[in-house]
C-alpha cells in the first residue's frame, strides 16, 4: 500500500500539466502525443479520486497528543511552476521536444521523491488539504509522522483525533465534528 499510495500522489502531483500538455498536443495535432497525455491525465485523475478515498476512509480515529508539527514546505511549487512556461513551448513534434519532456517529468519525480515533497500537490492545495511533518505521542512514546489535514491549522501539544492509513506512517487529522469533545493538553 505504501508504494502505490506514493505513486498515486505523483500521478495526481502531474495531473495538471498533463491536462495543460494534452490540450497543446491536439492544438500541434500531434494525436499520438496526444493519447499519451490521455491517458496520463486519466491516470491522475483516478490517482487523484484514489487518494481522496484513501484518506477519507471511514476507519475509526484514535487520540493522539501533537508533540510538534511542520508544514511540508510548498515552495518548491514555485520553483516547478517555473518551468511550466517552458513546457508549454516545447515543439511535441520533434524528439528533442519529447526527450526534454521526459527529462523533465523524471527531474520532477526524484526532486519530490528525495525532497519529501511528494504531498505537495496543486490540486491538493486547492482542495484545502494541508500535509504536516509531526511528532505524536502514543503510549509514552514519540512517533514521527506524516499528518493529513483538510482545512485545519494544526497546534503543538494539543490532542487530535488521527486516523492512520494503511501500513503508512501516516495520519489524517480528523474533521471538526470528529474531535468534539477531545480535550486540549496543557
Amino acid at each position: 500500500m505504501t508504494k502505490g499510495f506514493y505513486a498515486y500522489l505523483l500521478l495526481s502531483g502531474f495531473l495538471p500539466i498533463n491536462a495543460i500538455l494534452l490540450a497543446k498536443s491536439f492544438e500541434q495535432g500531434q494525436y499520438i502525443f496526444a493519447w499519451i497525455m490521455l491517458v496520463l491525465v486519466n491516470l491522475g485523475a483516478f490517482a487523484t479520486i484514489r487518494v481522496r478515498d484513501i484518506v477519507n476512509s471511514r476507519d475509526e480515529p484514535d487520540t493522539y497528543k501533537l508533540v510538534s508539527s511542520t508544514p511540508i514546505d510548498e515552495s518548491i511549487l514555485v520553483y516547478v511552476v517555473t518551468y511550466v512556461p517552458l513546457l508549454l513551448d516545447v515543439n511535441l513534434s520533434t524528439l528533442s521536444g519529447a526527450i526534454s519532456l521526459l527529462i523533465f517529468y523524471v527531474i520532477m519525480a526524484i526532486v519530490f521523491v528525495r525532497s519529501k515533497t511528494l504531498f505537495v500537490n496543486p490540486i491538493f492545495m486547492l482542495l484545502g488539504w494541508r500535509f504536516y511533518l509531526g511528532i505524536i505521542l502514543s503510549e509514552k512514546k514519540e512517533y514521527e509522522v506524516l499528518l493529513v489535514a483538510k482545512n485545519t491549522k494544526l497546534h503543538d501539544g494539543v490532542n487530535y483525533r488521527l486516523r492512520r492509513l494503511t501500513n503508512l506512517q501516516t495520519y489524517v487529522v480528523s474533521s471538526p465534528k470528529e474531535r468534539k469533545g477531545v480535550s486540549s493538553a496543557g
